[in-house]
């Protein structure tokens, strides 16, 4: 039996394995430089996302503290409103009370007048336009604190609302 043994033919196989072994070291080579850029690219983008998740924090710390600011300030200006409306009530009542007791002192210089006209110091006609002077006044003052009465209780309800 003839041998078929040929040497070009394991040459030709140690070439070939040759090339083999190299294009898988090549092949490892490149695998392995990837991976590492890969790496590097994770720790990149970890670094990243640990800054935008810091600066996020602290905007979210910012903006929480700026919507305390707004809820304080919220607070303070629903007080100042209460103590505006409540301050302005009390400002009408003041007014209209003293409207009153003018228009009541009106009412004793008419009184005084009638007084002065029984006793002879001044004349019937003189007295008479005074009184009919003091009484408009009066009546125009009795409608102005009547008014003011009006818009007291649409204040009062308006605060009680």
């Amino acid at each position: 039996m003839e041998q078929t043994f040929n040497p070009d033919a394991i040459t030709y196989l140690g070439i070939a394995c040759f090339f083999i072994f190299a294009f898988v070291v090549v092949a490892i080579v490149f695998f392995l430089k990837k991976d590492k850029e890969n790496k590097i690219k994770a720790d990149e983008l970890k670094q990243q996302q640990a800054k935008f998740e810091n600066e996020m924090k602290s905007f979210e710390e910012k903006v929480s503290e700026q919507a305390d600011t707004l809820n304080k300030q919220g607070d303070e200006l629903g007080k100042n409103n209460r103590y505006n409306k409540a301050m302005s009530q009390l400002m009408l009542e003041e007014q209209k009370t003293y409207l009153y007791s003018v228009a009541c002192t009106l009412d004793s210089f008419v009184q005084k007048n009638e007084l002065q006209i029984e006793h002879g110091f001044i004349s019937y006609e003189v007295g008479r336009y005074r009184n009919a002077q003091l009484s408009v006044l009066k009546g125009s003052l009795m409608q102005y604190a009547d008014s003011l009465a009006v818009a007291l209780n649409n204040e009062t309800q308006k605060v009680n609302a």
